[in-house]
């Protein structure tokens, strides 16, 4: 499936990083309260991308500049029962 085609909507939504370069991913973790998103995170990355272990560093995982949205806009072609 192309999702680069115009044909697909994309979702907009208000970003809460206030920064255009991201926020750390060791503060994305404190802001959210996930305390074990760095483990968790370097895990998913070892399983799905053939990340070697000892590759990347936590340390270097907690430095990973990230953008995440607290608002979406999703568009609703039709609301049942109209």
């Amino acid at each position: 499936m192309d999702r680069t085609n115009s044909t697909y909507a994309t979702l907009e939504g208000k970003q809460d990083s206030g920064d255009p370069e991201g926020t750390p991913m060791c503060r994305l973790a404190e802001r959210l309260m996930i305390p074990k998103l760095l483990q968790q995170f370097y895990e998913y990355l070892r399983l799905n991308t053939g990340l070697a272990v000892g590759s990347v560093s936590l340390a270097q995982v907690a430095r990973f500049p990230t953008h995440y949205y607290s608002k979406l806009c999703i568009e609703i072609l039709q609301y049942p029962g109209e």
